[in-house]
């Protein structure tokens, strides 16, 4: 039946409309092909509304936050496990390290299958390079939502999902807490998304990850943060193209509260603590 839909309209994955049309007819987007009749490859992963990448360190306390987040402290209302699979899902970015730390990684790593292990050493710094690594790897992967955040931020999940619900239709939307910034040389003011909490819909991601784009993001030009923070190369990349900027309230708060988006920066037992509570 998807030679019939592909012969009936061209569908475009990267679009919204197409992506959600083909969903409504229980059609799965990744068996109608953008370029030809034949069936694309299936997703690694089955579907999820969201897929969570969360940047995590390659030390002690990166492995502590990795432990809570999973539920193995016992705090089984972790927000990573608030939903079903098919709801949400997750892998941990992780900046590698050096020596027996590595070789606990590794070993982190082949026993959860939930981490993309990223160059850097333990300095731990992210960069451009890391965030288009991580877009290249979920290239093939299928979701209505990215979240990226940090791992010592606590996400409230009995707001966020309303939130994406709200945001309905997801066409070209990035949600997070912008600021507005005005420079003496520039006509326009720039906007500035804080890099600890944001979601992307699955159009911007898929023109972001897509292999004519993002070899362009890193092709050295400094228009694009280059060899720079991943705060910088991200802002940089949103600046160039159009995207739908939709600020959410109660970021970054102190403490959990009805209102609340994130609570940022936790430790690992505060973590827990508001996992279990």
């Amino acid at each position: 039946f998807h030679r019939l839909v592909f012969l009936s309209r061209k569908y475009a994955h990267i679009e919204m409309a197409d992506f959600d049309e083909l969903l409504d007819r229980s059609i799965p987007p990744w068996y109608v092909s953008d370029e030809t009749c034949g069936q694309r490859p299936s997703p690694p992963i089955p579907f999820s509304l969201v897929f969570v990448v969360i940047f995590t360190t390659g030390d002690v306390e990166g492995e502590q936050y990795r432990s809570v987040l999973r539920g193995h402290t016992g705090a089984q209302g972790a927000w990573l496990r608030r939903f079903g699979a098919s709801e949400l899902r997750w892998v941990f970015a992780t900046v590698g390290s050096e020596g027996a730390l590595f070789h606990r990684i590794l070993q982190e790593s082949d026993q959860h299958r939930d981490m993309i292990l990223l160059p850097g050493g333990d300095s731990g710094q992210l960069s451009t390079r890391h965030m288009l690594h991580v877009l290249s790897t979920l290239r093939d992967f299928q979701f209505r939502w990215l979240i990226v955040t940090k791992q010592d931020v606590f996400v409230n999940m009995d707001r966020l999902p309303l939130i994406l619900e709200h945001e309905e239709p997801a066409d070209g939307k990035v949600l997070g807490s912008w600021t507005e910034i005005s420079f003496p040389t520039r006509t326009s003011p720039t906007w500035w998304l804080d890099p600890h909490f944001f979601a992307v819909s699955r159009d911007v991601f898929a023109f972001l990850s897509s292999a004519a784009v993002s070899s362009r993001l890193d092709s050295g030009s400094d228009d694009f943060g280059h060899a720079t923070s991943m705060a910088d190369g991200i802002n940089s990349w949103l600046r160039s193209f159009s995207v739908t900027r939709v600020p959410l309230e109660g970021m970054r708060t102190a403490s959990l509260n009805p209102n609340s988006v994130t609570v940022h920066p936790v430790s690992p037992a505060m973590m827990h603590e508001l996992s279990v509570s």
